[in-house]
């Protein structure tokens, strides 16, 4: 147009648009014409044909009353056709719900109107189109999009119970398989000063049985002393779980490492014993850790009521600790079988300890302290009183104090909430449907006090699967530093998954399908021009 403007002689003879014209709008209704024409061959073979027969008329123009507009594009008749408004809206285009400008017009609208939902779409988009099935058609492509599938996916779910094989048929001997974590920190005076002090849970599967060692820290050294003494008192487990604490996860790799020794193994092997193993249950869901939580919340709720504001020095703390075993060991956990007419005084059998299990018996324990607990008559004993101990006495003062909280914790308390526990929660075992994770997968992390626009992403690395089928562990290569962490699969949210098999990719020179950097690139998204360019480059370094 310019040129012929510039000289009108020489380039007379050619024909041009006019400088208004609308090519926007005639590339658009081409491309229509051309789609129309691809997916509804029949209604136009119908229109075009002079032999107009009831029984040949297409399906879609019965329904819909479709018809050929002097453009050649494909309307439908809708019942509003005396209204004023646009001529768009009351004749809108027919496209197919197949077609792949379905899937751009439908996502162009969804971004237009900041991701809007089904029935907006709907709305806005049926003014101009009209789309057979249209609202499983929007559904489809909605779910296609990453950013609202990073606000409006759920995490992935499990129809598999959290009661794993080693708390189902775990060994009858006690802590042979043992669920190990950290309580605390406690308050304590050592050497005059107010120190730190921490508690070390051993809970065995079996019996239930609790053991407790103090710790001064959270160092791999305190850890592997308090593994320690528990291995002289109930012998080397074959199985130990723990949440992925770092000094429970070096200590065990110390262990492990230690227990590698040929002589080690040799003194293993010549007297029976099985070689130990480390399990880390993966983070995200509590309920992998929930035996174990519910023995700390026990000894906690002991503990603090029973020490409440007081300090106490390191060796009456490590007094309380045991008395604390001795009374949780003593707890019911199940009761004997009797028969009903042998027993007749008697309105429930005996109860079931996890002291019991460890030792054959109930174990009868006698206070041997006597300022620890007196009795009512000793008070006014003047002759009592007036003794040379009464250091000792002031010593055991607080100490008697924090006892008899504990014992009226056991009483009053604890017994009576151990009868209340039961299945609370609603459709537990109700059937939810699972999403099937694979290497490779675009997956988003689940924090806790965080918005979803801040859920960090990650690349699946390796997937743990149970007898059900179903990916219960995840390996992720997290964010941008590539950190591998492990996370439970109900903390996750598929966010998609790219396409890695590629035909170009594996037909292109110098292609190393082993190459890992590679791979790692062809999960970006990388081109393929950058694949070979990188590997070249590496070539050449090296």
């Amino acid at each position: 147009m310019k040129l012929k403007l510039k000289d009108p002689v020489k380039f007379g003879h050619i024909s041009c648009f006019d400088i208004n014209h609308n090519f926007f709008a005639e590339a658009t209704k081409m491309v229509i014409r051309r789609d129309q024409q691809k997916h509804f061959p029949e209604i136009f073979d119908y229109f075009e044909s002079r032999n107009l027969l009831l029984k040949d008329i297409p399906k879609l123009v019965g329904q819909l009353n479709v018809y050929v507009d002097q453009e050649g594009l494909l309307r439908v008749r809708s019942k509003m056709q005396k209204l004023k408004d646009d001529r768009r809206m009351r004749f809108p285009l027919l496209i197919s719900k197949d077609s792949l400008l379905t899937k751009y017009i439908v996502s162009d609208y969804h971004e237009r109107f900041l991701h809007a939902g089904c029935y907006r779409l709907l709305a806005e988009v049926r003014k101009i189109f009209w789309i057979p099935r249209f609202f499983s058609v929007v559904k489809r492509i909605i779910c296609t999009c990453v950013i609202c599938r990073r606000f409006n996916e759920r995490t992935v779910n499990l129809n598999q119970h959290c009661y794993r094989d080693f708390r189902i048929n775990p060994p009858e001997i006690p802590f042979r398989y043992i669920f190990v974590d950290y309580m605390g920190p406690f308050f304590v005076r050592s050497s005059g000063k107010k120190v730190k002090a921490w508690i070390i849970c051993f809970t065995c599967t079996w019996s239930r049985a609790i053991n407790l060692k103090v710790c001064m820290d959270l160092s791999v050294k305190e850890y592997l002393r308090a593994f320690q003494l528990h291995t002289f008192e109930f012998g080397l487990p074959n199985l130990c779980i723990s949440d992925q604490g770092s000094q429970l996860v070096a200590g065990g790799n110390v262990i492990l490492d230690y227990l590698k020794d040929p002589e080690v193994k040799l003194y293993l092997e010549e007297n029976g014993i099985k070689n130990l193993q480390f399990e880390q249950f993966f983070k995200g869901n509590s309920a992998l850790g929930s035996m174990v939580e519910s023995c700390v919340k026990l000894t906690k709720r002991c503990l603090f009521g029973a020490i409440r504001n007081n300090v106490l020095d390191i060796r009456d703390f490590e007094f309380l600790i045991c008395q604390t075993v001795h009374l949780l060991n003593r707890r019911p956990i199940a009761f004997k079988e009797v028969l009903r007419d042998t027993d007749i005084n008697k309105s429930l059998p005996d109860p079931i300890t996890p002291e019991c299990l460890i030792r054959g018996y109930d174990l009868v324990s006698v206070n041997l302290i006597p300022e620890l607990q007196r009795h009512p008559d000793l008070e006014l004993d003047e002759d009592y009183l007036v003794s040379p101990c009464d250091k000792v006495k002031e010593n055991y003062t607080k100490l008697r104090k924090v006892r008899s909280h504990l014992i009226n914790i056991y009483h009053e308390e604890f017994l009576g909430n151990l009868t209340n526990q039961a299945v609370n929660a609603k459709d537990r075992f109700k059937p939810v449907k699972h999403t099937l994770l694979q290497k490779n997968d675009v997956v988003l992390i689940k924090e806790p006090y965080s918005k979803p626009n801040q859920y960090p992403m990650g690349i699946v690395h390796d997937v743990v699967l149970n007898e059900l089928g179903e990916v219960t562990g995840v390996t992720l290569l997290k964010g941008r530093t590539g950190e591998l962490t492990k996370r439970h699969s109900s903390n996750l949210i598929f966010l998609f998954r790219p396409d890695v098999s590629s035909n170009e990719d594996k037909d292109s020179p110098n292609y190393d399908s082993n190459d890992s950097n590679l791979a790692n690139n062809r999960i970006l998204g990388k081109r393929k021009a950058a694949k070979i360019s990188a590997l070249k480059t590496r070539q050449i370094l090296q």
